[in-house]
């Protein structure tokens, strides 16, 4: 597997490089966006309103940060990844916004899969249980849209990172995506043993050996 140093913005042929497995660090900018900063780009987007940001060739970090505001500056005091599968819907739309890359933790499905190659976008998995280590790759805190709307963890926050990693491509611009291959696998492994019987069948306490 390869390892890669990237920047924003990114180019279709960064994207290009990456295959399934390969490690990814990342520097420059990211925001971060969980289920309500999703929904709320998706109705601006359907209505054909103006964003907040221009995130062509840019980074969707799914986390909810907690960071100290008090005297209009911003300091982050943690930050890990969310489970993405619950954005999932909405990876067609980033790739119409010029996203390239989205970030989270526990895998995403089909409909993902198909925007990667449509776009060609990558996932990348973070580490859950790291939020010490991703915390200390971000740099500074830009600023925010809707913390004051939605809360702080579900705004959308615009952060510089410099080499935020390790991450680990889970679905590449190809149409391969680890989590689906890990299910169906599974699926196969298990089938598999149900033909040998019961799984004390399968399992014996006690074997009987010739001598």
């Amino acid at each position: 597997m390869a390892e890669y140093y990237l920047k924003t913005p990114l180019k279709d042929d960064d994207i290009a490089l990456l295959n399934a497995g390969d490690t990814v660090y990342i520097s420059g900018k990211i925001y971060t966006a969980r289920d309500m900063a999703h929904y709320k780009l998706k109705k601006i987007y359907d209505l054909g309103g103006e964003l907040p940001e221009d995130f062509g060739g840019q980074v969707i970090f799914h986390a909810g940060p907690i960071i100290n505001t008090e005297k209009d500056k911003h300091k982050l005091i943690a930050i890990g990844p969310t489970s993405s599968i619950r954005m999932d819907p909405y990876s067609d739309m980033m790739g119409r916004l010029g996203v390239k890359v989205l970030i989270g933790k526990g895998g995403m499905g089909d409909q993902t899969t198909e925007a990667m190659s449509r776009h060609t976008m990558v996932y990348l998995l973070a580490a859950h249980g790291c939020s010490a280590i991703h915390t200390q790759k971000i740099t500074s805190v830009d600023r925010q849209h809707w913390m004051e709307e939605i809360g702080m963890p579900e705004a959308l926050w615009v952060l510089q990172c410099k080499e935020f990693g390790p991450l680990i491509v889970g679905i590449d611009s190809k149409g391969r995506n680890l989590f689906e291959e890990t299910k169906k696998n599974s699926r196969e492994m298990v089938k598999a043993m149900s033909v040998c019987g019961s799984p004390k069948e399968a399992r014996p306490d006690k074997y009987e050996y010739e001598e």
